[in-house]
């Protein structure tokens, strides 16, 4: 039974390397630095300005280009990295039929799919992580300031991105790659709209839903991921003044962590299932 485990771990390590270094030969590659250094770049160059952040009109300082706006790029860049690179890595692997030399060694399916779903959490991990580490950089450079809240929020984020990854290989898998990056990606848009007025009463008051409607909502609030909560919950360590801390968003990250265990469910099952050429 060691062994086998022993097998298992070897067999995703050395798929896991494999998918990260076809990640790397990709031009995709190329637009993720780049994007990521004229990020980089602007958050150096703006300079903090004063906005209005709360109902009794009273000015917080928050930066323009500050600890908020970065965390939003590095959570929605590494969102758009997790779909469109994992869409693109396992499309081509059904493609070129490169997993026929994989599984015709003793690696079981599910061995398969974990180092492919590593490989690619790698290379998003590892870009938001040079990203934080370069901004820190800037940061303490600029004011001394070390932003460790950067990082409790990146951990927290990790949730959506593990769950954004498993569902683009499920729909890339079973339907094809437009599904995989579209559908997943209207997926994590859909469920931020519908869960910024549950999390947010103020808005919900302000939008004076039918009871029906506002029901519905509630509905698709408590049964979809949600990709919007966890995200809330991520950014109130890096801007309390802006966004609020919440008991449901303590509860998302249950709520995405079964997600993610019911969507490898399926996918090891009917990738098991499939009828590969």
């Amino acid at each position: 039974m060691l062994n086998n485990f022993s097998i298992s771990i070897r067999g995703i390590f050395t798929i896991s390397v494999l998918t990260l270094k076809e990640a790397l030969r990709k031009k995709f590659v190329l637009v993720i630095i780049f994007t990521s250094g004229i990020f980089l770049l602007l958050n150096f160059l703006c300079e903090p300005s004063s906005i209005k952040v709360n109902s009794n009109g009273e000015e917080k300082n928050v930066s323009s280009i500050g600890s908020y706006i970065v965390f939003i790029l590095i959570s929605f860049w590494s969102m758009a990295i997790s779909g469109l690179m994992t869409a693109g890595l396992i499309s081509d692997e059904l493609e070129n039929k490169n997993y026929i030399m994989v599984l015709s060694k003793p690696v079981s399916r599910l061995t398969y799919l974990l180092g492919k779903f590593f490989g690619v959490f790698f290379l998003v991990l590892c870009n938001a992580v040079i990203f934080l580490i370069i901004q820190n950089v800037l940061t303490i450079a600029k004011s001394g300031k070390f932003e460790i809240n950067l990082w409790l929020s990146l951990f927290i984020m990790l949730l959506d991105f593990v769950l954004l990854i498993s569902i683009v290989m499920f729909l890339t898998i079973q339907v094809n790659k437009i599904a995989g990056i579209f559908l997943s990606l209207a997926l994590v848009v859909i469920t931020t709209l519908i869960n910024i007025p549950i999390y947010d009463s103020s808005i919900s008051q302000s939008l004076e839903l039918a009871p029906t409607k506002k029901a519905i909502l509630e509905i698709l609030y408590w049964v979809l991921p949600q990709f919007g909560t966890v995200f809330f919950q991520a950014s109130t360590h890096v801007a309390k003044s802006v966004t609020q801390t919440h008991y449901l968003g303590y509860y998302s990250m249950i709520q995405v962590s079964v997600w993610i265990f019911i969507v490898w469910v399926f996918l090891s099952v009917l990738f098991e299932k499939k009828e590969l050429d």
